[in-house]
């Protein structure tokens, strides 16, 4: 297998889609009508993942969604290809649905597959097939050859692969729920520069222009108190390499033009990392963007108090800064029944001040939903 092949095997992990390079390489080398790697079988109910070159979606999708279970290459052993006249005689092949309505409508007449380790919590195996239409020959020994030396390493990267779709997945939930409190958070290297960041900070980054943040063009973000900062940055960087678990700075830029300003709060990463150089994970800073804290929904306040629709709906008021006689207007009730409606708030809610409502509200769970 040459290096280039293999190249593309364990970078195809990492890929936008993943191994784009290597079934593109595969089609060429192998002279193949298109090239398709099943990574997790579709079942009833459940989408399947799949990525191609030169597969025609139109019949890709009726696979997934029609033919699945008439694949014979299911139940193979792993690591050794077998054609699909090798599995099916030609008279089975022509009476099958799978060869009338899938392969013979898409032009495709012989294939070549071999199942691979999976690497899902199911266990069941990926597959990777070739195919070639009538015009072309069928599969020979130098294509199943490649195959069964590509399979382990294939199997490698695709480990590679679901545990890095996980972490990002870990990642993304983390990230969701910051973007709905409104936090932005930047993760920065030890050198400060910038690594990371949700969809709020970087829509911060955006607002100001900064589009490759450094660490200068990130100091400069706090105008006069650049200096202050820069020195908040290095003493977090240092309790960084001290493992400084109890380290964190608050800071707070004042407003301009009439609009907010900005609290931040700077921690560092305590934890060890595998890449032990400069670009490691050092530092996070986390903004509080003005206009975007988050408010719980009426109906999660009501599950997770108990109140009723009624009293759910004013204590969302009530969070938001309005007045029982503001309330009153905007519901089109009286003063009294807003009033009978926070005291049956209090009481479900175990407080006696309206203070002390917004800040068991604001301690719940309730603003992730």
């Amino acid at each position: 297998m040459n290096a280039e092949l293999m190249d593309a095997i364990y970078t195809g992990a990492t890929e936008t889609p993943a191994w784009r390079g290597l079934l593109q390489q595969l089609c060429h080398l192998c002279r193949c009508q298109a090239s398709t790697f099943v990574v997790r079988m579709p079942r009833l109910g459940r989408v399947g993942v799949t990525f191609s070159y030169n597969a025609d979606k139109h019949y890709e999708k009726r696979y997934a969604t029609q033919f699945y279970n008439y694949t014979p290459f299911q139940g193979l052993p792993l690591g050794m290809p077998r054609r699909l006249d090798e599995l099916w005689s030609r008279e089975e092949l022509l009476a099958s649905a799978y060869y009338r309505d899938l392969l013979q409508p898409a032009g495709t007449e012989y294939i070549l597959g071999v199942n691979l380790a999976g690497a899902g919590a199911e266990g069941e195996p990926s597959l990777l097939v070739l195919s070639r239409t009538p015009e072309q020959d069928n599969f020979g020994e130098l294509e199943r050859t490649l195959l069964e030396e590509l399979a382990p390493h294939l199997s490698r990267a695709l480990t590679i692969f679901m545990r890095f779709q996980d972490l990002s997945g870990q990642r993304a939930v983390l990230s969701d729920a910051l973007d709905h409190l409104g936090i932005g958070a930047i993760m920065l290297s030890r050198r400060g520069n910038y690594l990371s960041g949700n969809a709020t900070a970087v829509q911060w980054l955006q607002k100001l222009g900064v589009k490759h943040p450094d660490r200068r063009r990130i100091v400069a973000l706090f105008g006069d108190q650049a200096d202050s900062f820069e020195a908040t940055l290095s003493r977090c960087l240092q309790a960084h390499v001290e493992r400084d678990i109890q380290y964190s700075e608050m800071l707070a830029l004042p407003g301009s033009n009439g609009q907010d300003g900005l609290q931040f709060l700077i921690r560092p990463s305590v934890e060890s990392s595998a890449i032990d150089n400069d670009y490691a994970p050092a530092v996070c800073l986390f903004l509080s963007m003005p206009g975007k804290l988050a408010q719980p929904s009426a109906e999660v306040v009501r599950r997770l108090f108990g109140f009723s629709r009624a009293e759910s709906a004013v204590v969302c008021m009530l969070l938001s800064g309005k007045t029982a006689k503001e309330i009153a207007f905007e519901q089109g009730v009286s003063l009294s029944t807003v009033r009978t409606h926070i005291k049956s708030i209090f009481a479900k809610a175990g407080v006696g001040r309206q203070s002390d409502l917004v800040a068991a509200v604001l301690r719940s769970i309730a603003l992730l939903a």
